[in-house]
This record gives C-alpha cells, structure tokens and sequence, in this order.
C-alpha cells in the first residue's frame, strides 16, 4: 500500500523540541505533524494540525516536491541457529525521507547487489548497440531522401518514383505515405 504524502511545512523558529528549519509532514495515520530523525524512528516533534496550519509567524508551507534522499543506513550482525548450524545474519536497515513504491523495491534490490557484489557498470549495458546503429541508419536515410525530395520541389522537379506513378506530393511526409501504403 503507498503512504499517502501530506502537506509540508518548515518550521520558522527553534522549538523546544525542534531546530529552525526542521520540515514537518503531515501523517495521516496519525493525524499529526512529524518528522523522522536520523533515527528513522518517528520522533518527538509532533505538532497538532492546528499549530502548524493556523500559524504562519512559526511555519510555513513548503511547495516543492521533496527530492528522495537517505538519511541514515544502519547495517548490523547477529547470530542465529538455523537447523543447527551456526549463521551470521545481516540486517540492514535504510531510513529516508520518501515512501518507496513496491514496484521499485526489485530494482533497488538488484542495484544493491551490484553495488556490494562489484558488477562493472559496463557489463550492465542496458542498450543493444546493434538496434541503436541500425536506428541510426534509419534515421540518416531519411534525412537523405528528406533533402532529395525537398532539392527536387525546390527545382521544380517532379518527384517521379515508381512507388509514386507521377503525382506531386506536397510534402515529404505525403510520399512516405503513400510510398508505405504501397508496400
């Protein structure tokens, strides 16, 4: 299920339990302003949606959209039994400031296994050079035949094709057309 992001606010003054600065977001479970320290852990600064939506000389509404950022990473070690035998279970845990849809948690499980395995960027090519070359190809091509066909109508020359039985196109785009359809 994706978090529903509320409004967010910046606090204009040093709170007793908050720093000038800090960001509030509005969590609608809680029905409150928050924010999660570097703890990740929701954190003290709680504000009633009164205090800080009724008061504009302590916070003020923050209209960008916030960019994805990590605030803390916290990776641990513990022994456990599994079948009797002995294993070392790693956790880690990764606190940040936006939620994270579950149609992305594949990829970034997979960009972290290539990070700590050392997978070379180059041996992760996304692209197929031989689909981009033959793009490209394309592309040239009718860049050609775009600047023959519009030397030709410049010159007044009819553009006579075997595809076009003598007609006189007005545009480029009108012979391919028709040059398509005949295919």
């Amino acid at each position: 299920m994706a978090q529903q992001v509320g409004k967010r606010y910046r606090l204009l003054k040093n709170a007793p339990n908050a720093k000038k600065d800090t960001i509030v977001t509005y969590d609608h479970e809680y029905g409150m302003y928050s924010y999660s320290g570097i703890s990740g852990q929701l954190s003290d600064p709680m504000f009633y949606k009164e205090e800080v939506e009724g008061n504009p000389d302590w916070f003020e509404e923050v209209k960008d959209a916030p960019k994805f950022k990590v605030d803390a990473v916290v990776v641990s070690s513990q022994p456990s039994q599994y079948d009797g035998a002995k294993l070392t279970q790693y956790h880690t845990s990764i606190f940040h400031n936006n939620a994270i849809s579950q149609k992305q948690i594949p990829e970034i499980k997979k960009a972290i296994e290539d990070i700590v395995n050392g997978v070379d960027e180059k041996d992760k090519c996304l692209f197929d050079a031989d689909k981009i070359n033959a793009r490209l190809r394309e592309l040239e091509l009718d860049q050609l035949q775009r600047e023959a066909f519009e030397a030709a109508r410049q010159d007044g020359v009819i553009w006579n094709h075997a595809y076009t039985r003598g007609k006189v196109f007005p545009t480029y785009e009108d012979y391919k057309e028709c040059k398509s359809r005949k295919k």
